[in-house]
């Protein structure tokens, strides 16, 4: 008879960016839009920490977003300044290594 085993592997990981949204996705310079990071579990206890990168002076997001314990996501504001020069600029969100992203639209 041949024998079989089961094995279980937990993942380390409470959970993963599922999505990033920006709300509006267009803004004019000097406007801010809400920044929405989602999670595919709800964050463990303590929460999680989200970096934020923006790569670019048009657009400002804080360095980092905390989801609360037991909170599928969270959102915090995207800022431009008055002189933001128009284009589109990808935020990025990065959670153990892993990044998710979205887009927004600074308009003339």
């Amino acid at each position: 008879s041949v024998g079989s085993t089961l094995y279980t592997i937990k993942n380390p990981y409470p959970a993963f960016i599922t999505s990033m949204t920006v709300s509006p996705t267009s803004i004019q310079p000097g406007q801010s839009s809400a920044l929405t990071v989602t999670l595919t579990k709800p964050a463990p206890a303590g929460g999680l920490t989200i970096q934020l990168t923006d790569y670019t002076p048009n657009v400002w997001t804080p360095a980092t977003l905390k989801i609360p314990a037991g909170q599928f996501s969270a959102t915090t504001n995207l800022l431009t300044l008055p002189a933001s020069k128009p284009g589109t600029y990808t935020i990025v969100g990065t959670l153990y290594g892993v990044n998710a992203s979205t887009r927004v639209t600074v308009a003339p």
